[in-house]
């Protein structure tokens, strides 16, 4: 893929505990996809790296302390406030306690499976498609 200079950067989190993946349910007063299920994640701040932001939006965001295995997907889309953008998402795994504790940017989590994820709504077809080619992908 050729360099390209981005306005901003963001990231999300596919993190799997025992076969299943988080996901967090956006507030429902939120700007973008309010009550929409999600991956954890957001966007990094001046000089973070994708790592570093990935581990301190799941801090934030859901309380757990993650490490990043690797980036598995890439979606580079122009948002109406912020410009040209890139999420990257990653195969996370937690380390510790897998004790979820959300932000106010969520009101709800649920760890799912493959077959449980078809089933959570709403959901954009894009996240649906990221956290199924996360199942995909996470090591055995």
């Amino acid at each position: 893929m050729e360099d390209r200079k981005y306005d901003n950067i963001s990231v999300s989190a596919f993190i799997y505990l025992d076969g299943k993946a988080l996901i967090a349910k956006r507030e429902d007063g939120d700007s973008f996809l309010p009550g929409y299920w999600e991956q954890v994640g957001g966007k990094a701040d001046p000089g973070e790296t994708q790592e570093q932001a990935i581990v301190r939006e799941v801090q934030e965001e859901a309380g757990l302390i993650i490490e990043p295995v690797r980036s598995y997907n890439e979606y580079e889309f122009t948002h109406r406030e912020k410009g040209l953008m890139c999420e990257y998402a990653y195969i996370c795994k937690v380390v510790g306690e897998p004790t979820v504790s959300l932000s106010e940017e969520h009101t709800d989590y649920k760890w799912v499976n493959p077959e449980e994820l078809e089933q959570i709504r709403p959901m954009s077809d894009y996240m649906r498609e990221v956290i199924q080619k996360g199942f995909s992908e996470i090591p055995h």
